[in-house]
């Protein structure tokens, strides 16, 4: 994901890149936590999942206006 900023598919708003990760919830985030169990406090919460103590990272644009996240896994 190279900008910053895309266009929603479902609303053509403004979306907004980030991350989603976490521990024992996924959240997404803005900024990178240095420990993902800090994602919770600094984002929002998407899913309740059980994870390593590092957890998982993934680029992810977010649309506050359509409630919608797209997460793009694996290589272009």
């Amino acid at each position: 994901m190279e900008n910053d900023v895309q266009k929603c598919p479902y609303c053509n708003g403004e979306m907004q890149l980030g991350y989603v990760q976490g521990a024992d919830t996924l959240s997404w985030v803005r900024k990178v936590q240095p420990i993902a169990a800090f994602a919770a406090f600094g984002g929002f919460n998407i899913a309740t999942e059980r994870g390593c103590f590092f957890g998982a990272i993934v680029e992810a644009y977010n649309c506050k206006g359509c409630k919608k996240i797209i997460i793009q896994y694996g290589k272009e």
